[in-house]
């Protein structure tokens, strides 16, 4: 059989015909699910629903008639978990408005079954080097706008809760004047 994700519905499994069967009955494992009452098809094949947490484990099938039940038969399922959250971005949230700050690093903690990390940044900072990994450099243009860092992982079940910094640009100072007053002291 092949790799099925959970939280996913609509995965068929399907068996060989049974002789003298006239419907299946499907032994389904803990977290695995179907909507045919008592998991009993007149099909060789059923359309099961895999739900978030669950483990690797076998499906069977029996086939039925008005005698009984033959010996079932069973066979793995090998589950492909959805990637875990993002834990919390390490790296500064305070950028200043004056200059380019570059090479500025974000990280987090390497997410469980994940394939790839997409990560989302305020519209005046850009990724300097790799993007799909847990550890990224961005680069931040002077005067720019604050915003936020986001991250999430993927993989071929999905995607998994992402996590959230809050970027802010420093206020740039405003311009102080300074008035000097001359006095002028006619001289006698």
């Amino acid at each position: 059989l092949s790799l099925n994700c959970e939280g996913c519905s609509g995965n068929i499994f399907s068996c060989l015909p049974m002789s003298q069967a006239t419907s299946y009955q499907w032994i389904l494992s803990s977290g695995l699910s179907s909507a045919f009452i008592n998991n009993i098809t007149t099909d060789t094949s059923i359309a099961i629903t895999i739900a978030i947490g669950a483990s690797n484990d076998s499906i069977g099938v029996a086939g039925k008639n008005s005698c009984g039940l033959s010996d079932t038969l069973y066979a793995p399922i090998s589950i492909l978990a959805l990637p875990g959250a993002a834990g919390n971005i390490s790296g500064t949230a305070l950028v200043s408005s004056c200059t380019n700050q570059l090479g500025i690093p974000y990280s987090i903690s390497p997410i469980t079954n994940a394939d790839n990390y997409i990560w989302t940044l305020p519209s005046t900072a850009l990724i300097n080097g790799n993007a799909d990994t847990n550890a990224i450099i961005v680069d931040y243009t002077a005067y720019g706008f604050s915003g936020t860092i986001s991250v999430y992982a993927t993989n071929v079940c999905g995607t998994g809760p992402s996590a959230n910094l809050a970027i802010t640009y420093e206020n740039i100072p405003s311009l102080e004047l300074c008035y000097i007053t001359v006095d002028t002291i006619s001289q006698k």
